[in-house]
């Protein structure tokens, strides 16, 4: 998150636009090269840390491994491209914080509040069908979140077959990721690069140190 949103900060920057406009390199092709060297950059650790974290501390070790590498890789390019395509909509960089922190914080706090609200005031209504189970679907709730995305998913996963192993007094450990996170998140992120391709081309260099 932080790597993104320095990445795409000179577009913010009113002397940033102008020396990267100079420059014989369309905008498409800075922004999406920025974009691209991000991915580079978070993506790698992140196979650094699922198969020497996971592939040590998990009883499954490598299939988990592979679990949350594609877990967190698709949640990661989510976040990049909503970064992205924050900070090609917002002025400053101020905006596009709290932006970001708005949407996606908000968001599962109005989706929480919905759903637990009715079951806290109506009588005989309860979400929670058994230890470790969750009233909200961690993909519902992660929708519009993709900084909380991979760790809500995996960790209810997680969380889950934890409890089944617990209770069922056997070593199975199997984190399962619903196929829905991965549709959802694979079609949002592709949205947003399309939506940002046509915005990065249309945004004028005065919009730099503006309002949204």
């Amino acid at each position: 998150t932080v790597i993104s949103f320095m990445a795409f900060s000179y577009l913010h920057n009113k002397r940033s636009m102008d020396f990267y406009g100079s420059m014989p390199v369309s905008r498409r092709t800075q922004f999406f090269g920025r974009m691209v060297a991000v991915v580079a950059s978070t993506i790698v650790p992140l196979i650094i840390v699922c198969l020497i974290g996971n592939g040590v501390v998990l009883f499954r070790g490598f299939e988990d491994a592979v679990v949350a590498f594609f877990c967190g890789t698709v949640g990661i390019l989510g976040n990049i491209a909503f970064i992205a395509f924050i900070a090609v909509c917002c002025g400053t960089v101020g905006h596009s914080i709290v932006t970001y922190i708005l949407i996606s914080g908000v968001y599962p706090i109005c989706v929480l509040v919905l759903t637990l609200y009715p079951q806290m005031v109506l009588p005989g209504m309860s979400g929670f069908s058994s230890f470790g189970e969750f009233p909200v679907s961690p993909v519902v709730l992660s929708l519009l979140s993709p900084f909380i995305a991979p760790v809500c998913v995996y960790g209810s996963g997680f969380m889950t077959a934890l409890v089944s192993t617990v209770t069922s007094s056997s070593v199975i450990f199997d984190v399962n990721v619903p196929v829905s996170y991965y549709i959802w998140w694979t079609l949002f992120t592709a949205g947003l690069v399309v939506a940002t391709y046509f915005l990065v081309k249309k945004r004028k260099s005065e919009s730099a140190q503006s309002g949204f």
